[in-house]
């Protein structure tokens, strides 16, 4: 079903009906952390694009399916709202994923290790 929120980005083929629900989904998820806490991701996107970008780069694996969210977020709205999208959120969305799952299994291995020797 359409999101009646995104009815004519679908109507127009700029999104597909499935990318309007999953974008209102999201959308509608409330970030946990910040000076944004409690927001919805509507909101601040509307407010700050920029704090989304600023998330998306931080170095950490405690976020990382918080990240995934707003990358996914972000990739439908540049389909409906390009002009509003950098060159850097651009790579940013696109590349980041890549690094973060190797920073992710660095440090994996990094405390696999350390349980290893514990153990030992």
């Amino acid at each position: 079903m359409v999101e009646m929120k995104y009815l004519l980005d679908v109507f127009l083929g700029r999104i597909t009906s499935g990318e309007s629900k999953k974008l209102s989904e999201l959308g509608n998820y409330k970030l946990w952390f910040g000076q944004y806490r409690g927001r919805n991701l509507d909101a601040v996107w509307k407010d700050d694009p920029s704090y989304l970008t600023w998330f998306l780069n931080l170095e950490t694996t405690a976020c990382t399916m918080t990240q995934d969210r707003i990358r996914t977020y972000l990739k439908i709205m540049q389909k409906i709202q390009p002009e509003k999208f950098s060159t850097e959120l651009r790579e940013t969305i696109q590349t980041r994923k890549v690094e973060l799952t190797q920073a992710q299994r660095k440090q994996r291995l990094k405390k696999i290790k350390q349980l290893t020797l514990e153990r030992a």
